[in-house]
């Protein structure tokens, strides 16, 4: 019986290791710098070498099949303390990513340059150290100079006319990591490693709903999502979620709620004459294009033939359905939390901060913490940049600049996406559409970022449980701000995003 065991640290010769394991881009990036003398520990060191032994036969990451290099290599070729290990980390491993969960390569890779650069020297030196003691100072020098060639291997500099890098541009499988559905989709489009994304709103009109929408679609795609809270209570930012992945009703027993649906102005007014036509009634009462309060008993439906099938004719409207729910327990959020996780992984971390007591500083270290419990995130949702503690002196339009600033900068060091909020102008709140004029304090943010989204609600839409969603900068394509993505919602069951339509909003 084995009585003490080593383990691989959660270091970078972890992250390394799993990199290896699951990435196929970063085995294609790191082989040829790659030496087995950069590693130190030993289990890594043999795990390594089965990941670039496998990626040289068939060209691709291992994966799941090292679990079968692993019981091949064990039955044979490894000591007790080796198989033991080894099994450990798997396991581990095993736990953390389910099946087609990419990760962060990008980064790990960054790292791992740097590392690699730290082994070359320090083995260098060492070398050179030695040679020196036996006085042979021209070997010693030797060192040096073959230091500077790797050195320049690993410094990051391309040459654009490289087929390679040429190729890198048409490569379909690296363009985008995270991508919304439907409409939204199409108004943000595919959100790339290193981008910083805000969302413009006033007061009350569901930033947060919209953070949470994000992380919620990134965890279905198997992505590693990180949220900060800086304004609700640990409680409530969980209790929100629940509602959102289950769609409950409410805690004290089944409701029945009121579900916005797509419907067509010709349906409504009757003036559609299609033999498709799944309604025969009109929703108007008399001359007026008022819509009357909802009822039950009413025998109006909502049609939707020409949108399901893309005709010309169709004239977005919105009507409701009523739905009956099973209420908000224990059991029922425990059960659909578990399935969840059984089928996208657990890669949801959520930390809460008072509200202006914490700072950028404050979430750069509690992000390191994360990473060296072998998490690394895709994508990061501080809730919201404008309510951090200013950790900078002097003019406050500065300060704010300066977070922004960070932000943006943390996006391409750590080679994710940062999606945060920012709070419109008191006078936006009585706008109908979201513009680049009511960002409040500091206009210079929309210099930052890579993609700044507005959400517009008029009183007649919130009522009607309506959201529109546009584009105010985007530094990748051009903006229509006309166009808008339309949002069907049920807040009250936590779902923000039911269903999308564009739609074109012509100014006088």
């Amino acid at each position: 019986m084995i009585t003490a065991v080593k383990s691989l640290d959660n270091t970078i010769e972890e992250q390394i290791t799993t990199a290896c394991i699951i990435s196929t881009e970063f085995l294609n990036e790191i082989i040829s710098v790659y030496k087995p003398d950069y590693i130190k520990n030993s289990f890594a060191k043999i795990l390594c070498f089965w990941c670039i032994d496998y990626y040289k036969q068939y060209q691709v990451a291992p994966g799941k099949h090292i679990r079968d290099i692993y019981e091949v290599e064990a039955a044979s070729h490894l000591t007790p303390e080796d198989k033991e290990i080894i099994g450990v980390f798997l396991d581990k491993l095993s736990k953390q990513y389910v099946e087609g969960q990419g990760i962060n390569s990008d980064y790990i890779k960054d790292n791992a340059v740097e590392y690699f650069k730290k082994r070359e020297l320090e083995t260098r030196v060492k070398q050179a150290h030695h040679l020196l003691e036996l006085n042979n100072v021209e070997k010693a020098e030797e060192q040096f100079s073959e230091y500077k060639k790797v050195a320049l291997k690993l410094s990051g500099w391309f040459n654009p006319f490289d087929p390679k890098e040429i190729w890198e541009v048409f490569d379909d499988k690296d363009d985008g990591l995270f991508e919304l559905p439907g409409a939204l989709g199409h108004i943000v489009g595919k959100l790339e490693r290193g981008w910083f994304v805000a969302v413009l709103a006033p007061f009350k009109r569901g930033k947060t709903f919209f953070l949470q929408e994000l992380a919620v679609r990134a965890l279905f795609q198997r992505l590693k999502v990180v949220v900060i809270s800086l304004e609700m209570k640990k409680k409530n930012v969980k209790e929100r979620l629940y509602r959102r992945l289950t769609g409950l009703g409410s805690k004290t027993g089944d409701d029945v709620f009121l579900y916005p649906a797509f419907d067509c102005e010709h349906n409504q007014d009757g003036t559609c004459d299609r033999d498709e036509r799944t309604n025969h009634n009109r929703l108007f009462v008399g001359e007026t294009r008022d819509k009357p309060e909802f009822s039950v008993d009413s025998e109006y439906r909502v049609c939707t033939y020409c949108r399901d099938h893309a005709l010309r004719g169709y004239q977005p409207a919105t009507w409701y359905e009523p739905i009956e729910l099973p209420p908000f327990t224990y059991k029922e959020t425990k059960e659909t939390v578990r399935a969840l996780e059984m089928m996208y992984g657990a890669n949801l971390r959520v930390i809460t901060y008072p509200r202006f007591r914490s700072g950028i500083s404050d979430m750069r270290r509690d992000l390191f913490i994360l990473e060296q419990e072998g998490f690394i995130p895709d994508i990061i949702i501080p809730d919201y940049a404008d309510i951090f503690k200013l950790d900078t002196k002097g003019d406050k339009r500065n300060q704010i600049d300066d977070v922004w600033k960070e932000l943006a900068a943390m996006a391409a060091e750590r080679r994710c996406i940062v999606i945060t909020a920012s709070q419109g102008t008191r006078g936006s709140i009585y706008k109908e559409d979201m513009t680049q004029d009511d960002l409040a304090e500091w206009i210079g943010k929309l210099a930052h970022v890579d993609v700044f989204l507005g959400l517009s609600q008029t009183k007649k839409e919130k009522k009607e449980k309506v959201l529109r969603v546009g584009a105010l900068v985007h530094r990748h394509k051009e903006v229509d701000e006309s166009l808008f993505a339309e949002l069907l919602q049920q807040l009250e069951t936590g779902q923000f995003l039911l269903d999308s339509h564009l739609i074109r909003k012509m100014g006088e």
